[in-house]
């Protein structure tokens, strides 16, 4: 994965669909309004991010490519916002193209904790005129010039009913691969895509079927494959993988890494990029499936409209000891889940024996943001702190039992006495420890509270201590 990661730095890829302005208001819901049986939101937030093939764009940068986007835009503030928004990322707007007579698409989501309440849409769905359908043209046949690999990322906004079939046609002169999500109503608009990749819904929409087994994706994907003249046709279906299907070749499915989901708002357009951008890294069809595999498993456990780095997926890859990173792997990671607004938890230990008062002192830690990192003290730092005939067991053995937790996020090692050189790296927004510490005892607290962080002291679970149980153990005859 490492060797693929490498090969698709820096690589091209055009990408063209409905782009839109993905906008989130977070707050708290505390009671229900007296005007209607409806919950009253206190507002605390607001993020806005791109979205649609906007977002595709921005996964493919988070991968290290070079998104060529092209899409169209109203006229209008959140036209504007949305060039700024890419801009800032360090992607070019320059291929959008401003629609007089459409407003640009806005999606508001309204969040109580992680839990969705109402979807407003601002949009008008209609196909570009032919001034404009010849501009959004000019734009796409420029950038095929550049890239190995072509997107169209459809949400039915009325781009594929005026482009759809033109685009297809200038990728096949230009042998470009493109490839298409298609809403099930624009699929026959993109017949002789060389990939198409609908999920497993919008498969059976377009099927007249419901795919509910494994057996009938296996019957329905290479019959959609050869109607739509497809050169590959891949079937995403959420916790249950991928199947490929491809001329020539029986199909083949692809599990997809064990993951907490938590929102699979944009898991498509992740997919999507991915894809493409291994493919214009040179990638094969089933290397392609295989990072869009990943990179979908580490964005469905984000909030909103998400993107996978290099450096989680390199974590993912490497199976469960993933969670076991050393810093200069984790700061990134940490560093995204900053930009999208998740706070990071923070604490530390030897970890000698876990037992269950441990169990339960991670899980109030990790309740407290979206990641919990775990400190744990080498085996010559523990030696340093715990003495003679510590630590019981190896850094490798503590950290492997810790990163079998579903509560501990990622897991660090650190070979000082203390863990304030860690702290000062990191910099978490919590800083947690257990009810046997008082706050003035609690390393690092001075300097979280500097920046604004916050120190927790967990209540502490009486007669649960790993100094109890070697006690205890020694004490047997």
């Amino acid at each position: 994965m490492r060797e693929l990661l490498d090969r698709i730095k820096g690589k091209r890829v055009t990408v063209c669909g409905d782009v839109m302005l993905d906008r989130y208001v977070s707050g708290e819901v505390q009671r229900i309004s007296p005007e209607a049986p409806v919950p009253v939101l206190k507002a605390i937030g607001v993020r806005e991010t791109p979205g649609g093939a906007a977002n595709v764009a921005q996964n493919i940068h988070a991968l290290g490519g070079i998104p060529l986007l092209i899409g169209r835009i109203g006229r209008d503030a959140p036209g504007k916002r949305l060039r700024f928004l890419l801009s800032r990322q360090g992607i070019s707007p320059d291929f959008l193209v401003e629609d007089p007579h459409v407003p640009t698409t806005v999606k508001t989501r309204f969040l109580s904790g992680i839990h969705q309440l109402l979807r407003v849409d601002e949009e008008k769905i209609s196909p570009p005129d032919l001034a404009v359908q010849k501009k959004l043209l000019s734009c796409f046949q420029s950038c095929l010039k550049q890239t190995p690999a072509g997107i169209f990322s459809d949400y039915d906004k009325g781009l594929a009913r005026g482009i759809g079939k033109e685009c297809v046609r200038l990728a096949e002169l230009s042998q470009v691969r493109l490839i298409v999500d298609p809403k099930p109503g624009n699929a026959h608009r993109f017949v002789k895509a060389y990939l198409m990749a609908p999920n497993v819904k919008e498969a059976g929409e377009m099927a007249g079927t419901s795919l509910d087994s494994q057996e009938k994706v296996q019957e329905t994907g290479e019959i959609l494959r050869k109607k739509l003249h497809c050169r590959a046709f891949l079937i995403t279906q959420g916790s249950g993988g991928m199947t490929l299907f491809e001329a020539r070749r029986p199909p083949r499915h692809f599990p997809v890494p064990q993951r907490e989901v938590y929102d699979v708002t944009g898991a498509g357009d992740t997919v999507m990029s991915a894809l493409g951008l291994a493919l214009s890294g040179g990638a094969s069809l089933a290397e392609a499936v295989q990072l869009a595999n990943y990179a979908a498993a580490i964005v469905v456990q984000k909030p909103g409209t998400a993107v996978a780095t290099p450096a989680e997926i390199l974590v993912l890859a490497r199976g469960n000891r993933s969670k076991i990173l050393s810093l200069p792997e984790l700061l990134p990671i940490l560093k995204d889940v900053r930009r999208k607004g998740g706070t990071v938890v923070f604490t530390n230990g030897v970890f000698d024996l876990l037992h269950s008062g441990h169990v339960a002192f991670l899980s109030q830690a990790r309740s407290l943001g979206e990641v919990l990192v775990v400190g744990v003290n080498s085996d010559a730092s523990a030696k340093k702190v715990k003495g003679k005939g510590r630590p019981l067991q190896s850094q490798e053995a503590r950290g492997q039992i810790l990163a079998s937790l579903q509560a501990v996020d990622f897991i660090v090692y650190f070979d000082e006495p203390t863990p304030l050189r860690l702290i000062r790296h990191l910099r978490p927004h919590i800083l947690v420890k257990g009810g046997d510490y008082s706050p003035e005892q609690v390393v690092g607290k001075s300097f979280v509270e500097s920046y604004g962080g916050k120190v927790v002291i967990l209540p502490y679970i009486s007669g649960h201590s790993t100094r109890g149980l070697i006690q205890k153990i020694r004490s047997l005859p």
